[in-house]
């Protein structure tokens, strides 16, 4: 969040070459660590892309905008 609060941490290994816009595969639900729903407004995600040998492809700041 804006604050510099930890909302949800996701991990995810695959296995094919996609897109990281499609990640995670499964969705995310909007909720935070402790499965409370999110309130509408801007948050900032972290995402970070390494290969299975451990090299990065992508570690960089993203935003997000929640609107219900």
């Amino acid at each position: 969040s804006k604050t510099g609060r930890k909302i949800i941490t996701l991990e995810e290994s695959v296995n094919d070459i996609k897109p990281y816009h499609v990640f995670p595969e499964s969705g995310w639900d909007g909720t935070d660590r402790y499965n409370s729903q999110l309130k509408n407004g801007t948050y900032f995600y972290h995402l970070n892309i390494k290969t299975t040998n451990g090299d990065l492809l992508h570690d960089k700041v993203h935003k997000t905008t929640i609107l219900k």
